[in-house]
């Protein structure tokens, strides 16, 4: 039986500094390809072929300004012109470990960054990591 995935066990750092404890969600980890319709009138099933691959993961967490915070780390590279590389690490029920899956985005480029109060004391964060110019995205096995 296959284990359970729980937030605890995934890890991020952007540029080899983990972020983690300072992010609740992220979403969308992976490469989204457009699909091109390549149909002719005379086929009976419809035919496509995969187009460009586009990446943007939408993060969230509570402000953090501590040394490895997320608004620390994070807020800098929010200009749009600075690149960076994410790698988000998956555990399987467990800190992630040899074998399993990472996803990793070099030259990415860090959106709308923004920091917002939210009901209590804290603040929260939200921001998005897109490709950018040069950019790689793959899906990996930890080593």
């Amino acid at each position: 039986m296959a284990g359970k995935t729980d937030s605890r066990f995934v890890t991020v750092s952007f540029g080899g500094t983990a972020v983690t404890c300072s992010i609740t969600s992220a979403s969308g980890i992976g490469i989204t390809r457009a699909v091109m319709d390549i149909t002719t009138l005379c086929n009976d099933i419809m035919e496509s072929i995969k187009g460009v691959g586009t990446v943007n993961i939408g993060f969230s967490g509570p402000y953090d300004n501590s040394a490895s915070g997320s608004h620390t780390i994070v807020q800098p590279l929010a200009d749009g012109t600075a690149t960076t590389t994410v790698l988000i690490e998956i555990g399987d029920n467990a800190v992630p470990t040899t074998g399993d899956p990472t996803f990793t985005i070099t030259n990415a480029q860090i959106f709308d960054y923004i920091l917002a109060a939210s009901s209590g004391s804290s603040a929260q964060s939200t921001w998005s990591a897109q490709g950018g110019e040069n950019v790689t995205a793959a899906w990996g096995i930890k080593s």
